[in-house]
């Protein structure tokens, strides 16, 4: 029983490969050939007997091989995406005001943080006074009524609000 089991396995085999060799001829004479030879006339037969003047068929061109390879197709993409990326980026910093944070050029400013790093004073940490106007402090009794406006805007609104029963 087993010799012929493995024996009807055998011929099955044979069989498939047959009809697969078949079916793939088939298939490859449907498909154009990669390169063809070309006589030199101006009018000759393309792929599938389509005229062709001169140049390449619509189907040639379609199934010619690429001209370079996908991973280098798509690091040249990538790296187009990533530089136009820079660009937005770079334009939005641009539009930022960084006035703000502009450090003082004077003199005597960094001289003087040179001189606290020399002597060790400030512990490790040098500032640099900037030379523009500092904001104006509040006085106490405006910043006790400011502080009272925010909490009863705070208070009204926990009034409006009741508890789920």
């Amino acid at each position: 029983m087993s010799q012929l089991l493995a024996m009807f396995v055998k011929v099955v085999r044979k069989i498939s490969s047959h009809f697969r060799g078949l079916v793939e001829g088939e298939v490859a004479k449907g498909l154009p050939q990669a390169e063809r030879a070309d006589d030199g006339d101006e009018e000759s037969a393309g792929v599938d007997g389509e005229a062709r003047s001169g140049g390449e068929t619509k189907k040639e061109r379609r199934f010619r091989a690429l001209e370079q390879d996908l991973a280098e197709e798509l690091k040249e993409g990538g790296k187009e995406v990533n530089d136009a990326e820079r660009e937005r980026i770079r334009s939005i910093i641009d539009s930022l005001p960084l006035d703000k944070y502009e450090q003082s050029t004077a003199a005597n400013d960094w001289e003087d943080a040179e001189r606290q790093v020399r002597t060790g004073k400030g512990g490790g940490t040098v500032a640099v006074k900037s030379g523009k106007a500092q904001s104006v402090k509040r006085k106490a009794g405006e910043a006790l009524a400011e502080a009272h406006k925010e909490e009863e805007k705070f208070r009204e609104g926990k009034k409006g609000k009741k508890g789920r029963r």
